[in-house]
């Protein structure tokens, strides 16, 4: 097995110099068992799980204020890490604020270049999650999840309620087996589905 996927994050609170930056750890799990993503196969207790593509936003909101283009960050588990500025009092989320989507902001992390917009009528993409999974039995399923949008109720962004610093942890098996449990393997659209699922990522991460 590869050594475990890791994503690393500068929180760099606001108003102090450089000597105070924080490092968040993110590690991706399923079952407890490191997933690859460079590779993307992985052998989990249920199966064999491939990651194709799994990328997400996350917004810092300062505390009083709006939130803006600039504090928002696509995590892509393929690419570089990210630079995500995070003061003691800001709150973390997953998501995109509604207030960014009315505005049709697109520049930086936010370019629908990104591949993390749907059109005008229902915003960016929260969270892009795509691969296949086969049973030890031999099915093979693929997934698409796409989940997002801003103009209805529970879409989101949902607020990380976790420790700022240290090391976080994302299983992604409580919300896979949800969603193949109930035989749910594309989610292409705002709704119900899309915000359980979301509510269910979220709960998946934890902190060490």
């Amino acid at each position: 097995m590869k050594a475990i996927t890791q994503l690393f994050f500068l929180l760099l609170p606001w108003g102090l110099g450089a000597q105070n930056t924080q490092v968040l750890h993110l590690k991706l799990l399923c079952e407890d068992q490191a997933i690859d993503t460079l590779q993307g196969n992985q052998l989990t207790n249920s199966g064999e799980l491939y990651i194709i593509n799994f990328k997400f936003y996350l917004s810092t909101v300062k505390s009083g204020q709006a939130a803006k283009a600039e504090s928002v960050r696509l995590v892509d588990f393929k690419n570089e890490p990210c630079l995500l500025s995070l003061g003691a009092k800001d709150k973390l989320y997953f998501g995109v604020d509604s207030l960014l989507n009315a505005q049709g902001i697109h520049e930086g992390d936010l370019d629908p270049i990104k591949g993390m917009y749907w059109a005008w009528q229902t915003g960016y993409i929260h969270l892009k999650l795509e691969g296949w999974f086969k049973s030890p039995e031999g099915r093979r399923e693929e997934f698409v999840f796409h989940i997002g949008g801003f103009n209805h109720s529970g879409a989101g962004p949902y607020l990380i309620d976790l420790e700022q610093a240290g090391e976080w942890k994302i299983d992604l098996a409580p919300v896979l087996k949800w969603s193949f449990q109930n035989d749910i393997y594309r989610i292409m659209s705002p709704g119900p589905k899309a915000d359980r699922f979301a509510r269910y990522f979220v709960n998946s991460i934890q902190t060490k």
